[in-house]
C-alpha cells in the first residue's frame, strides 16, 4: 500500500474486510470487498429474530477469520447474544482434530453455531458434523459469506450435509447489464477452458469487474 501511494499506482484489495486503512491514509488503496462490519450485524439480526441469545463461533484461526470476531462480538453485544464459546480452527487441522471439537460442542447446552471460515475448510468441518449427528433437528447452523458466496464451487455431498444451513451472501440486483456480462464470461470461459465445470461467477468476480470499470473510468 505504501509503495502504491509513492508511485502513485493503484494497490486493490480483494481479501481486506476491515476499514484498517482510509482513503486519506492511502489514496491510492482500494478495497473491493464491504466491511465486516455490515455482515456482522445481520447476522445479530438473524439470532434476535430467531430468538437465539447465545451461540458457538467456529472460525478460521487466520487473520481472515480472527478480524471477524471483533465485528461480531460487537454486532452480538448491541443486541444482547453472547457467545458462549469460541473455536479457532486452524485450515491445515486435521480430521481428528475437528472431531474432537465438535465432539466436545456436543456436551454443551447450546445448540447454535456460527460458522466463519473458508469454502474448503467449511466444507470438512459439515462434512465431520453431519457424520457426528450434529446436523440434524435441534441444531441450528449459520454461515457467513466466506462460505455463502462459494456454494456453486462446493462439493455435492458437502452442500448435502449443509442442509437447513442458514447462510448470508451479498446482494446483487438482477439487471440486463448484469444478465449480459454473465453471458459473455460464459461464453469465455467455454472458449478458453472447454473443460472447466465453472459456469457461475460468483460476487468476487463482480466486484473484480465493476473495480475495473471503476479505476479505468477514473
Amino acid at each position: 500500500v505504501q509503495l502504491g501511494g509513492k508511485a502513485h499506482v493503484p494497490v486493490i484489495s480483494f481479501s481486506a474486510r476491515t476499514q484498517s486503512l482510509s482513503s486519506r491514509q492511502s489514496p491510492c488503496y482500494i478495497r473491493t470487498t464491504p466491511d465486516d462490519s455490515n455482515q456482522a450485524k445481520a447476522l445479530a439480526a438473524l439470532c434476535r429474530g430467531f430468538e437465539w441469545h447465545e451461540a458457538v463461533v467456529l472460525y478460521e484461526d487466520s487473520d481472515y477469520g480472527t478480524q471477524f470476531l471483533s465485528k461480531i462480538y460487537d454486532a452480538f453485544q448491541k443486541d444482547h447474544i453472547r457467545a458462549v464459546y469460541v473455536v479457532p480452527i486452524s485450515t491445515s487441522a486435521a480430521d481428528h482434530h475437528i472431531r474432537k471439537e465438535l465432539n466436545r460442542l456436543k456436551t454443551m447446552q447450546t445448540r447454535v453455531f456460527l460458522v466463519h471460515m473458508d469454502a474448503q475448510l467449511g466444507s470438512r468441518l459439515f462434512l465431520l458434523a453431519k457424520h457426528a449427528g450434529m446436523t440434524s433437528e435441534g441444531y441450528a447452523w449459520i454461515i457467513t459469506d466466506g462460505i455463502g458466496n462459494f456454494m456453486n464451487s462446493i462439493d455435492s455431498d458437502a452442500v448435502d450435509s449443509m442442509e437447513g444451513v442458514l447462510g448470508l451472501r451479498p446482494y446483487v440486483p438482477a439487471s440486463r447489464n448484469l444478465e449480459n456480462f454473465k453471458t459473455r464470461w460464459k461464453k469465455n470461459m467455454l472458449l478458453m477452458k472447454p473443460e472447466s465445470t465453472l459456469t457461475e461467477l460468483n460476487v468476487y468476480g463482480l466486484w473484480a469487474y465493476d473495480t475495473i470499470w471503476a479505476l479505468a473510468m477514473a
